[in-house]
């Protein structure tokens, strides 16, 4: 609205400026006898008056909306970010498919539900995690277990880029093991730094360490370190609960959490998967480090509406129509609880169901 009326206000003074100079070049005689085309110069100032006048005031709202409108950017940047994510999951699996329609409800559905808060940045905070929570909730309910935890893990990582914790690529090549053979990259690192046992560290683990050191900055002074405190090392690497413990030293301060990871992959890969989840909840709460797809039917029909339909998609061992059945019966709605099979000849009969 406030747009469409500044630009129909430049119109109208355009107009007006341009009838003026019409009048005055068409004006013949003196133009001081022409009654007529001086009350129009008089009436054509007024309103150029407080077009201008209407005008200024419209811009400076506009600069003001533009402003609020700035201050609500990282919630956009951050929606754009997990749609790409969501997005690329079909390449992991056909099925998830997820339009930008369906993306758009969820994260509406978030900003109108945002309870008020005192100021602006107590909003934008709330929105941020409000939104993360709902994307990551919706959509790995959608999700095969295998994926699930992967799905949150990226979804973490785009989050810590947003905020200025981004995982650089150095960092994901030793989590990954992406980054090459260690061959001739570290034997300066190998001559100065023997590996005090082999046998008790794990064969290759010394060389992707020195490796570790070599391109990221934050695991300077690991190979002395390890060297010097051996016993506390071995101690913690065949810990049941390294993923848990105190690193020795002060190394739990010197890395971040993904590299803390990254670590841990090394030494104790058998811990990968619980140190994600870990990961998780240190860099964004308790729920993303729990199993957010077995939400039972309660918390599913909060998600849903009476305009998209809702579908289970079964596996061996998998039959949800007890939980629905009961979950129709606690709600007072067990009368209003149809079935039927689909099948050859059922379609009649399913659209029967469905308008009565």
């Amino acid at each position: 609205g406030l747009i469409v009326s500044i630009a129909n206000d430049k119109k109208q003074l355009t107009s007006i400026e341009d009838h003026i100079l019409h009048d005055l070049h068409n004006s013949k005689g003196h133009l001081l006898d022409n009654e007529k085309l001086i009350n129009a110069l008089g009436e054509s100032k007024s309103m150029s008056k407080m077009i201008t006048e209407r005008l200024a005031e419209s811009e400076v709202a506009e600069v003001e909306i533009h402003g609020l409108r700035d201050s609500y950017r990282p919630i956009a940047v951050r929606g754009s970010v997990m749609y790409f994510l969501v997005a690329n999951l079909v390449q992991l699996d056909s099925m998830y498919s997820y339009s930008l329609e369906y993306f758009k409800s969820l994260f509406c559905a978030c900003i109108e539900e945002c309870p008020d808060q005192p100021n602006l940045e107590g909003k934008i905070k709330v929105l941020g995690e409000k939104t993360t929570l709902s994307i990551h909730r919706n959509v790995s309910r959608g999700l095969f277990d295998r994926h699930r935890l992967l799905f949150a893990f990226l979804l973490c990582c785009e989050v810590m880029g947003l905020e200025g914790k981004k995982v650089t690529m150095e960092e994901w090549e030793a989590l990954l093991g992406t980054g090459g053979s260690t061959r001739g990259r570290v034997d300066s690192y190998l001559e100065k730094h023997p590996c005090p046992d082999e046998a008790a560290l794990g064969a290759g683990n010394w060389e992707k360490i020195c490796l570790f050191v070599k391109t990221i900055p934050n695991f300077e002074g690991m190979l002395e370190d390890i060297v010097k405190n051996w016993g506390d090392w071995v101690a913690w690497k065949n810990n049941q609960n390294a993923h848990q413990r105190k690193m020795p030293g002060d190394w739990d301060k010197k890395l971040t959490t993904f590299q803390r990871l990254v670590l841990l992959r090394c030494l104790c890969p058998h811990q990968g998967i619980a140190g994600i989840r870990v990961f998780l909840s240190a860099n964004m709460g308790a729920d993303f480090g729990n199993d957010a797809g077995a939400d039972g039917i309660e918390v599913l029909f909060e998600d849903m509406d009476n305009k998209t339909p809702c579908l289970f998609v079964l596996s061996a061992g998998t039959d949800p129509m007890g939980s629905w059945l009961k979950f129709a019966d606690k709600r007072g709605m067990a009368k209003y609880a149809n079935t039927i099979s689909l099948g050859q000849g059922q379609g009649a009969r399913a659209t029967a169901m469905i308008e009565s």
